[in-house]
């Protein structure tokens, strides 16, 4: 496993042991700097606005 796959790992378990839901997780394994993720993609459909 990758270094990048372990960070990634990590901030999954991270982000569930404070409570969010399995459903809320979004996930991509690309770079930021590429826009056309399916992650982002679905965060921003359900993301409404005043959501922080």
């Amino acid at each position: 496993m990758s270094t990048t796959a372990q960070d990634l790992d990590r901030q999954v378990d991270a982000t569930r042991d404070a409570g969010v839901a399995e459903e809320h997780i979004y996930v991509d394994k690309r770079t930021g700097a590429n826009m056309d993720r399916e992650g982002l993609r679905a965060l921003l459909g359900f993301a409404r606005p005043g959501d922080r």
